[in-house]
């Protein structure tokens, strides 16, 4: 195992636990520390991936997902598993990034992937879940829905062009509407990947 692999890994490993400390002893409600999860190791996988080889990823999300699979049986973290009975959100969460990092063609790719998941699947649930829409399937609302459609578009300019990036957001969409019980941490970035490989 290389030097940078294990860096990465206590990297994310130490926040995890962090967060489970913070969690446990301060009483952070669970849908805010698991959104912290999902969102702050997103920015941490991305500025990990700056320095290190984004292809360590694939081993990466390996290990998690493996780890978390465990967790979720023996001793599921308070942090992640409020939802552990309707949703696999934490365990699709290291999946998704392996397969994306497995399948990318670019760094940019693969961090433009990381940001939709990280950002756009968080604007969409507190803004669905905070402000009243009609809710459509598997509790996704149009409001979480069109949000999500905002921010992916807005991200996928960094890595394509207006009408490309428009046509992307509308499938990952798609995509993240249709993905019930946590499954879009997996769906929407690695159909994220395959479709900003396409249009390269």
């Amino acid at each position: 195992m290389s030097l940078d692999l294990i860096i990465i890994i206590v990297l994310l490993a130490v926040s995890l636990y962090l967060l489970e400390l913070a969690t446990v002893y301060f009483h952070l409600p669970k849908p805010l520390s698991r959104k912290i999860a999902h969102t702050g190791n997103s920015f941490l996988i991305i500025g990990l991936s700056l320095i290190f080889d984004w292809r360590l990823f694939v081993y990466v999300g390996l290990i998690f997902f493996c780890t978390l699979l465990v967790l979720r049986f023996i001793h599921p973290l308070k942090s992640l598993s409020d939802r552990a009975n309707e949703s696999i959100g934490e365990i699709m969460f290291p999946l998704g990034i392996m397969l994306t990092a497995l399948i990318c063609q670019s760094q940019l790719d693969f961090i433009v992937a990381v940001l939709i998941l990280g950002i756009s699947d968080t604007v969409a649930f507190y803004i669905g879940s905070t402000f009243k829409s009609k809710v459509l399937l598997f509790q996704k609302t149009i409001l979480g829905s069109t949000s999500f459609f905002v921010s992916a578009f807005v991200i996928l300019l960094l890595a394509s062009s207006p009408i490309v990036g428009l046509c992307i957001a509308s499938c990952l969409t798609l995509v993240e509407f249709a993905s019930p019980k946590g499954l879009d941490n997996l769906t929407v970035p690695v159909v994220a990947v395959l479709l900003l490989g396409l249009a390269t």
